[in-house]
């Protein structure tokens, strides 16, 4: 990463004093107008693909460098309550309704919550991008016991569902369908839940959630 910042940094301040004396320059003929076009194209290709590179690099390490969990026994609600705050302003603005349901109510888990945190925010992110588009959107969170007395956390949501051939493939590092995604968020989510010997699954019908 530390050799991959200096270049971005230097071609940022060639691109700088490139223009800075442009005008300076063609007037002294030293240089061509189409060849400073081109010097800047290039400059910024370079620029483009170091801070490409950095935020790579920065994403594989968030990737590699989950911390050991740190156990402790409490209640489902509060990890419920936590992010529903955390989200609820731009739930409100998308005018996204959150149901959370909670069987028994004081249902506990022996988790990290700040790990557990970061993947019911993941997942809750995905629900919420998923119903973009729809004219209700709805995300319903459901916890409960199994029949293997292990706490089971469900999240369904009304929008436009995953497609089968993307399915299979949106637990990989760094694959995404979302235009700004960094395919980070779901890979992440599933070495938390590892860490915890725990699992995390997906199933959809497009067009239905």
């Amino acid at each position: 990463m530390n050799s991959i910042t200096p270049i971005s940094s230097l071609a940022s301040t060639v691109h700088e004093l490139l223009f800075e004396n442009l005008d300076e320059a063609l007037k002294l003929r030293q240089i061509e107008s189409e060849d400073v076009e081109n010097i800047g194209t290039a400059l910024d290709v370079i620029r483009g693909r170091s801070e490409g590179l950095l935020s790579f690099v920065e994403t594989y390490r968030n990737l590699t460098r989950i911390p050991r969990p740190n156990f402790r026994y409490f209640k489902v609600r509060e990890l419920f309550d936590r992010t529903h705050q955390l989200m609820k302003p731009k739930m409100e603005r998308d005018g996204i309704e959150c149901i959370a349901r909670i069987f028994p109510e004081d249902l506990m888990i022996t988790a990290d919550p700040d790990l557990i945190d970061q993947v019911m925010i993941n997942l809750l992110l995905n629900a919420m991008h998923a119903t973009r588009n729809v004219a209700h959107p709805e995300i319903v969170v459901t916890a409960s016991m199994n029949a293997n007395h292990r706490v089971t956390i469900n999240f369904s949501d009304n929008g436009e569902g995953i497609k089968p051939d993307i399915l299979d493939k949106i637990f990989m590092p760094f694959f995404t369908s979302k235009k700004e995604g960094s395919g980070i968020g779901l890979s992440l989510s599933r070495q938390i839940m590892h860490l915890h010997k725990g699992s995390i699954t997906a199933k959809s019908i497009p067009g239905q959630g």
